[in-house]
C-alpha cells in the first residue's frame, strides 16, 4: 500500500513538473526580437524581424546591410512590438526611430525623432517592422 501511495504522489510530481516546464518553454518562445541597422554614410539598410533572441536579429539585419555598407550598426533592437525607421534620404543625413505596441505609433515616432533633426518634412519612413507577438 505504501509503494502505491509513492507511486501515486511520484508520478503527480512528475505531471506537475512536466506541466510547469511546458508552460515556462512557451512563456520562453513567445518573444519575438527584430533590429533596425543602419550605414550613414551610403545609406544602406536593413531588418530582422521575428527571432528568438536580440542577438539573432542583430546580427541577421547587420550581415544583410552588410552587403551594401561597410559601416552598418545596430540602431534599434525591440521585443514583441513594432517599430520603424525614417531618414533625410541623404548620405550623411538625419534619422531618427520608434517604437511601440502600435505600428501607427511607431511610424509617428520615427517621423517625429527624425524631424526633430533635420526639420520637418525632410524625412521620410524606409523600414517597419512588427515582431510575430504583435
Amino acid at each position: 500500500m505504501a509503494n502505491f501511495a509513492t507511486s501515486k504522489i511520484s508520478a503527480g510530481l512528475i505531471l506537475v513538473t512536466l506541466f510547469l516546464g511546458i508552460g515556462m518553454s512557451s512563456a520562453v518562445a513567445e518573444n519575438y526580437f527584430a533590429s533596425f541597422t543602419y550605414d550613414p554614410a551610403t545609406g544602406a539598410h536593413s531588418w530582422a524581424a521575428d527571432y528568438n533572441t536580440r542577438e539573432g536579429a542583430e546580427n541577421r539585419a547587420l550581415n544583410e546591410c552588410g552587403l551594401y555598407g561597410k559601416n552598418c550598426q545596430v540602431v534599434t533592437s525591440f521585443e514583441n512590438s513594432c517599430g520603424a525607421f525614417a531618414d533625410t534620404r541623404r548620405r550623411g543625413g538625419s534619422f531618427g526611430w520608434g517604437t511601440s505596441g502600435n505600428l501607427t505609433e511607431a511610424l509617428q515616432k520615427a517621423m517625429d525623432s527624425c524631424s526633430s533633426r533635420a526639420g520637418a518634412g525632410n524625412c521620410g519612413i524606409i523600414m517597419w517592422a512588427c515582431t510575430g507577438k504583435n
